[in-house]
C-alpha cells in the first residue's frame, strides 16, 4: 500500500533507474528512527526547491508495521526535517501536498500553523474514485512562532556547512 500512496502514485520505476528515480530531486531525506526501535518509524524527504523563489515540497509517511506506535515520533522527525530546512536554506514556504484522503492527518496543523493554498478538483485516482489534491503550505514565520510547541529546546539543529 505505500507504493501507492508515495511520492510516485503506485508508479514503479524501472530497473535501470531504480536507483536513481526516488532521489530526483530530493535536497535532503531521512529516516526516522527511535531510540530503542529496531525499524525506522517513517521517512521524510524535501524535493522539489526552488531557491530561487525560496519553496520546497516536503513529504513524509509513517510505516505501518507497528501500526498506532510511531504516530509522535513520526511528528517529531517530520518537525526536525522543516527544522532542518528552515535553518540550511533561505526557503519562506514548505509545501505539502496531499490527496482530501489523508487531510485528516493535517487537522491539527491546519488550526494553527498550515494554510491551504489551492486544490485541484479531482486530481488523483486511487481506490477507486477521484479525490482532491490539496496543496498546503508552511510559512517560515508560522514555523518560528509555533517552533516550540512541537520541538523542546532539547532539539536544536546543526547544520554543517562546508568551508
Amino acid at each position: 500500500n505505500l507504493a501507492l500512496l508515495w511520492r510516485h502514485g503506485g508508479a514503479h520505476p524501472s530497473p535501470g533507474a531504480y536507483h536513481e528515480e526516488p532521489w530526483a530531486g530530493v535536497v535532503c531525506s531521512f529516516l526516522i528512527v527511535s531510540r530503542g526501535q529496531p525499524e525506522p518509524s517513517g521517512i521524510v524527504s524535501a524535493y522539489d526547491a526552488d531557491f530561487a523563489n525560496g519553496h520546497l515540497k516536503l513529504a513524509a509517511c509513517r510505516f505501518k508495521h507497528r501500526p498506532g506506535t510511531y504516530g509522535p515520533v513520526v511528528i517529531r522527525g517530520v518537525a526536525l526535517a522543516i527544522d532542518y530546512v528552515f535553518a540550511a536554506w533561505p526557503v519562506r514556504k514548505v509545501y505539502f501536498e496531499t490527496p482530501e484522503f489523508n487531510l485528516s492527518q493535517f487537522h491539527s496543523g491546519r488550526r494553527n500553523l498550515l494554510t491551504e493554498e489551492g486544490r485541484l478538483r479531482e486530481h488523483i485516482f486511487r481506490f477507486d474514485q477521484y479525490w482532491d489534491l490539496v496543496i498546503l503550505s508552511l510559512s517560515r514565520e508560522a514555523w518560528a512562532q509555533s517552533r516550540s510547541w512541537l520541538l523542546p529546546k532539547s532539539y536544536p539543529v546543526v547544520v554543517h556547512k562546508q568551508h
